[in-house]
């Protein structure tokens, strides 16, 4: 699906290719949903809206292309991932707490 590889698209990246970056968060929009749907059930009871939670991970990917280093022993996708994977858990318990407050 997507022939080159994050390297090539960081380094076109921060030489402002779009075609990189539209790349990039294509095959990382991918990685979110999967991310966040693991959290569904969770979301769901706590009535926390998908698409803006994806949306808040959206611009986390924008922000974890401009700090990522290729130095770091992790790869892209395991940085992002990671990343999103931590906002996910931090916007449901930030949810629940406030939902448990309410009551």
């Amino acid at each position: 699906m997507f022939d080159i590889s994050d390297s090539e698209l960081i380094m076109l990246y921060h030489e402002n290719n779009e075609e990189a970056l539209d790349i990039l968060n294509q095959k990382y929009n991918i990685v979110t949903k999967r991310i966040i749907n693991k959290y569904y059930p969770f979301l769901r009871k706590l009535n926390i809206n998908f698409d803006e939670l994806t949306l808040s991970c959206h611009e986390l990917i924008n922000e974890a292309l401009d700090t990522y280093n290729s130095l770091y022993k992790a790869s892209l996708n395991t940085y992002i991932s990671l990343i999103i994977d931590r906002k996910a858990v931090s916007y449901t318990h930030l949810r629940a707490h406030e939902t448990v407050l309410d009551l």
